[in-house]
């Protein structure tokens, strides 16, 4: 998934809910069974 990003690359990735939180929800802010989507941009390789 990530293995082939390249510095200044962006990816969206999306986790759904039987791999993030399930049935429970998060302090009020991610509600169950929600998917995850996180904007990333690699910048830098070391």
């Amino acid at each position: 998934m990530l293995s082939d990003v390249c510095e200044e690359e962006a990816r969206v990735i999306i986790i759904p809910p039987n791999l993030a939180y399930g049935e429970r929800s998060i302090g009020g802010i991610i509600k169950a069974n929600s998917f995850l989507r996180f904007n990333i941009i690699l910048r830098k390789i070391k």
